[in-house]
């Protein structure tokens, strides 16, 4: 990882001389300075909790991967642990493994390259072939050009495989461990998973009152999906 850059946070001035004498030693390593800018700019945040508690993580600029140095009498991280935390890691632990660690945070952002604008057409044109093969196959079946067409539930559920593909071809096996990092990454409070899950819910529940209430019919059964 040649040219990591790596910001030390510390309320211990010699802890953040000792860090940054241990850091420097990796001629990988680069250690950012004045805190207040580095954090911006650093692919690394190395922390260090000192008495402090892990709520305080949370006023860190930056959106670069944390390497916590703090553990409970238990070996167990203090607090709750915080999505951006790569690693907690303890002092008493040998040097080595914090060095490992901040390469090993580094690595772990590194998403395959951004593809350029036929790589971007082929993500939304992938998008389309999937259910519109679908669909057409209805209208064909309409117009008398086949005699069959394909079942049309399948439009959307044709979306995911399509785009796995896809993106595999255009990134490669990096792009798709990026993408299963992420869509397994806790990053936002979990009372915003429950609007994202309960608001079509209630959306849907209004509008069959609605409905109900003005004389209609809701055909629950058949369009529940």
């Amino acid at each position: 990882m040649s040219g990591t850059r790596v910001a030390v946070v510390s309320p211990d001035g010699r802890v953040r001389t000792s860090l940054h004498h241990l850091l420097t030693s990796d001629d990988r390593l680069t250690v950012l300075d004045p805190v207040g800018t580095a954090l911006e700019a650093a692919d690394v945040v190395v922390v260090d909790l000192g008495t402090g508690r892990p709520g305080s993580l949370r006023t860190l600029g930056g959106a670069a991967p944390l390497v916590v140095l703090g553990f409970d009498e238990h070996g167990h991280p203090v607090g709750s642990p915080d999505p951006r935390v790569f690693a907690y890691l303890s002092k008493s632990e040998a040097p080595d493994r914090l060095l490992t660690t901040v390469r090993a945070a580094a690595a772990s952002t590194t998403s395959a390259p951004e593809p350029g604008w036929w790589g971007t057409a082929a993500l939304v044109l992938a998008a389309l072939v999937g259910p519109w093969t679908v669909w057409l196959s209805r209208v064909a079946e309409d117009r008398g050009v086949i005699g069959w067409h394909v079942p049309q539930g399948l439009a959307l559920w044709s979306i995911t495989p399509v785009l796995l593909l896809t993106l595999g071809l255009v990134s490669g096996r990096a792009g798709l461990r990026d993408l299963g990092s992420r869509l397994v990454r806790w990053r936002v409070p979990a009372r915003t998973y429950g609007v994202a899950l309960g608001l079509p819910a209630v959306v849907s529940l209004l509008t069959a009152a609605i409905v109900a209430g003005t004389g209609g019919e809701v055909p629950v059964g058949r369009l529940l999906s």
